[in-house]
């Protein structure tokens, strides 16, 4: 007589009872996170450009059912409804949250929902010496500054920070020591690192090209004096 597997015991079907429910909780919580509901949305997004693509979008399909509702009210059903969705997302996710948070699995998924004409590319310059003139080593996408563009590409790095927020994410922080602690191992005679985002604005077809740039998370790491 062959024995294929031993037999049941109270513990082992305890345990294989815990592990199913652990399991199932895991694929709820993530079911949960994964539900493709919108953030809320402020006055000020809707007045973007990129958004009021979207209600030219919705008004057509508006006009097309006759329906009775003018621009104003379009906007104002886009902000109440994605408040209570955002609402309605955070009270489901609440009971999961403190250990999703932990593991850091939380992210949304509701990505890409809309076009965005803004773009941010990440810069790395470095300082020889006080008061000197910035050489930027790395400016994504730009010929001219190319250190370390392969490791440092856009699929690599665009978790760190989040593009359609305008705080930085805390990973942000530690990219920046990172980078600047490269840097000062490479230029030994750089003083000082200034790592930031180039955000530009790309123009929709039909549009001028618009050459004006601004610049967000600026941070400045200094090399340390040496006793």
């Amino acid at each position: 007589m062959t024995t294929l597997d031993p037999p049941d015991t109270p513990s082992r079907t305890r345990w294989d009872h815990l592990r199913g429910v652990v399991i199932a909780l895991v694929l709820v919580a993530h079911g949960v996170y994964a539900l493709p509901l919108p953030p809320a949305l402020t006055e000020k997004r809707v007045s973007e450009p990129s958004f009021q693509e979207d209600i030219d979008i919705w008004m057509r399909l508006v006009h097309a059912l006759h329906a009775p509702l003018d621009r104003q009210q379009v906007e104002q059903i886009a902000l109440d409804g994605s408040r209570a969705l955002h609402s309605l997302h955070v009270t489901l996710k609440a009971p999961f949250a403190p250990v999703m948070s932990l593991v850091g699995a939380n992210q949304s998924w509701a990505l890409f929902a809309s076009t965005s004409t803004t773009t941010d590319r990440l810069e790395v310059s470095i300082q020889r010496g006080a008061g000197a003139e910035w050489d930027v080593l790395l400016r994504r996408l730009d010929p001219c500054c190319t250190w370390r563009e392969s490791m440092l590409e856009y699929r690599r790095v665009r978790g760190v920070w989040d593009g359609q927020r305008d705080v930085a994410r805390p990973g942000y922080k530690g990219l920046t020591k990172w980078l600047a602690a490269r840097m000062f191992d490479e230029f030994p005679d750089a003083t000082a690192v200034r790592v930031r985002l180039l955000r530009e604005h790309v123009p929709l077809p039909g549009e001028p090209v618009d050459h004006e740039v601004s610049f967000k998370h600026e941070r400045v790491h200094r090399r340390k004096s040496t006793p």
